[in-house]
């Protein structure tokens, strides 16, 4: 094998490997997808009340359920309200999306297939 055919190889194989090796640091490294959240947590409760006055300040925002039942979800750093009407017969539910520092960024009216 030639000379230059061998030092061809000898870089495509250093460059696969510090592929490999980029792969594994980013797949093991918690600080290349950490997600800094603030420590304030909301509890329940408060999530209606933001939900409440958002919707006093909102007047497309359906009003709530006169029966209701809340679930929330928290992803990664914002919240998940829903709301469902009790009994659930129709399917129909609220859902608002709630940042970490307790303002809606977004609102949904679920409707049933």
């Amino acid at each position: 094998m030639p000379k230059k055919a061998l030092i061809e190889r000898v870089g495509d194989a250093m460059r696969r490997w510090a592929l490999y090796l980029f792969f594994l640091i980013g797949l093991f490294s918690r600080d290349g997808y950490a997600i800094n959240c603030v420590d304030k947590a909301f509890s329940e409760g408060e999530l209606s009340s933001i939900v409440a006055s958002y919707r006093l300040s909102n007047k497309d925002v359906p009003s709530a359920f006169e029966d209701k039942e809340t679930r929330v979800v928290r992803v990664r750093c914002n919240y998940q309200y829903f709301e469902y009407k009790v009994p659930n017969k129709d399917g129909f539910y609220h859902l608002f999306e709630i940042d970490q520092f307790g303002e809606v960024i977004n609102f949904y009216v679920g409707k049933p297939y």
